[in-house]
């Protein structure tokens, strides 16, 4: 097998691929309450649109795309929200191509939202302006927003986004406290919190605070589901599939225990199952 040799563009792929996809696990089951969180947007009624692919040259699924029914808008109208944790230069270019094209598609007023979630304020081109013509969205920076907003939220799906907001006069190490408190007030100890453990550890990369996450929470929930075999099987195949697909993608060993959270040793003995597997084949 070739093995992948541009590792610090595989990496960044990797790990954007990652936060998209804790993105999205979190917010499609609590759409209405992102869209009010992050726009101030609530509807009578909303239709999601997911799955759908904006045809350009490079085809592309937006992260959330809906039509919303409101009191200003009873018809309709398409609302779309991409996550984004870099800042690139052609941004608006390609908010502008999407735009045109979801308006050709549903013939609706189309309203279109960056939220921001990697570190730092970068300034974002957010219109185009010409003596004939005029574009623009909205851009919205998730560490602007105070973390009481996330802490106080009755969803666990959102409560882990308080590691990405505005910390005001509390530590890191603080807020990661309060979060897994309201984790485990929600939630219990139970499996389904451990999952969301997980997710915050991922999305606690974009502010360099895995580590502080990972002490913690281990010192935290460290307690008898643990021993669970129901979640030990369940927690160990996940991990083990996750490997598996990233090691036949190329992915190098030191990245793929970094990204997922486990030692090398780890993923040389997949590895070494993968081989018995196929020699048994």
């Amino acid at each position: 097998m070739k093995k992948n040799t541009n590792k610090p563009a595989n990496r960044k792929k990797l790990e954007a691929n990652w936060y998209d996809k804790v993105v999205k696990e979190c917010y499609t089951p609590i759409f209405e309450t992102m869209m009010f969180r992050f726009a101030g947007i609530r509807a009578r009624k909303v239709e999601f649109l997911q799955g759908t692919k904006i045809q350009t040259t490079l085809e592309r699924e937006p992260d959330f795309i809906a039509k919303i029914f409101t009191d200003e808008f009873p018809e309709g109208k398409i609302v779309i929200f991409e996550f984004e944790t870099r800042f690139s230069k052609k941004q608006v270019y390609r908010m502008v191509e999407q735009f045109g094209i979801a308006s050709r598609k549903w013939e609706l007023p189309v309203r279109q939202f960056v939220i921001y979630i990697g570190d730092g304020k970068p300034v974002f081109q957010t219109e185009l302006k010409m003596p004939w013509a005029f574009y623009s969205f909205e851009v919205h920076f998730l560490s602007e927003i105070p973390c009481e907003q996330f802490l106080e939220s009755e969803f666990a799906e959102e409560v882990i986004f308080a590691v990405l907001a505005d910390f005001g006069d509390r530590t890191a190490e603080q807020v990661i406290a309060l979060i897994l408190q309201r984790l485990l007030f929600l939630k219990g100890k139970t499996a389904e919190t451990l999952r969301f453990l997980t997710r915050l550890k991922i999305i606690s990369q974009l502010r360099n605070l895995h580590a502080e996450t990972f002490k913690l929470s281990t010192d935290m929930y460290t307690y008898d589901i643990e021993k669970d075999p129901v979640y030990v099987q369940g927690i160990e195949k996940g991990v083990e599939q996750s490997i598996e697909r990233m090691l036949a993608r190329g992915y190098e060993e030191s990245i793929i225990a970094d990204v997922l959270g486990v030692t090398i040793q780890f993923v040389q003995q997949v590895k070494l199952k993968m081989g018995k597997k196929r020699h048994r084949i």
